[in-house]
């Protein structure tokens, strides 16, 4: 099973809640949100395509869209985790294209913390979908 994205039941979900506090209607934000969008061009859509009269603290409270439509897409790929008995494919400190694998995130389900080829900066990881990984096969002959 691939891992979840985004669907229109999640961007739903999200626009009642911020429809709610807004007294607004939540189907009009679903149909103008694209992920990702912060709550300035959700505002600037619903006033072209909808004429919304949006208010400088309307803006605030649409930019809440993407953050719940995260949750609630984070929610769902840790419950894809859990489901599918999803776990690391590649050992820590493997080197793969993009770098060298560091560890796993402990925030966001089955991302790799991967440390970029060429970078320096103590603690910049770079976020690898599991699936996304692919193993250096440069590296893996080198070492035979």
């Amino acid at each position: 099973m691939d891992r979840p994205r985004v669907t229109d039941d999640m961007i739903l979900e999200a626009a009642k809640q911020v429809a709610a506090r807004l007294d607004g209607n939540a189907e009009d934000i679903a149909q103008q949100y694209r992920h990702p969008m912060d709550g300035y061009e959700l505002a600037k859509e619903l006033e072209r395509w909808c004429s919304w009269d949006v208010q400088r603290s309307d803006i605030d409270e649409l930019d809440s869209m993407e953050y719940l439509v995260r949750d609630l897409h984070e929610k769902a790929e840790k419950q894809w985790v859990a489901e599918n008995g999803i776990t690391p494919a590649l050992a820590i400190g493997a080197k793969i294209k993009r770098g060298t694998i560091c560890g796993v995130d402990d925030h966001r389900a089955a991302y790799y913390l991967v440390k970029e080829n060429g970078c320096t900066q103590e603690g910049r990881y770079l976020l690898l979908k599991f699936e996304v990984a692919e193993a250096d096969v440069d590296a893996i002959d080198a070492t035979k």
